[in-house]
């Protein structure tokens, strides 16, 4: 499994569906102690997704905690924006950016605030009592962010 060099904190062509395609295994995710994930490679358009992208990750990765929260995004990397993302084990899956990083490196690098988490079933529950995937944190929702409403 790939990991975000630290000379190169956008990881360009570093992610889960690199790290298959040359032919790593998940076999050899476990030998590098990084938690196995089946990735998110069949999503064509990433950007502005991240809550679906997130919910349905996690719903073939039931180990994995999802979390709605705050990063810097785009243009600049300085603009607050709601964000979803799993965690597992002091690790991090950004669906959007195909990157699996330790927790400690995505905090850093994308100043990422979590505000709420759910196993598998809360997440279920919330998706199907809102139908939207999300954001579900008040905090996120008064941004007038409609990016997860779609369904």
């Amino acid at each position: 499994m790939a990991r975000v060099d630290p000379e190169n904190q956008a990881g360009e062509g570093h992610g889960c569906a690199a790290a298959l395609s040359a032919g790593k295994s998940w076999d050899d995710q476990i030998m590098t102690r990084e938690p196995p994930i089946k990735p998110t490679s069949r999503a064509r358009k990433r950007h502005g997704r991240c809550y679906e992208l997130a919910y349905r990750a996690m719903l073939d990765n039931a180990s994995w905690t999802l979390v709605h929260g705050r990063v810097n995004g785009p243009p600049d990397g300085r603009t607050p924006m709601g964000h979803a993302w799993l965690e597992r084990d002091g690790w991090v899956y950004d669906v959007v950016q195909d990157q699996l990083l330790t927790v400690e490196r995505y905090r850093s690098a994308y100043d990422a605030e979590p505000l709420a988490s759910w196993s598998q079933v809360h997440a279920a529950q919330l998706m199907l009592a809102a139908n939207h995937y999300g954001p579900w944190v008040r905090e996120l929702d008064i941004s007038g962010n409609e990016e997860g409403r779609r369904r």
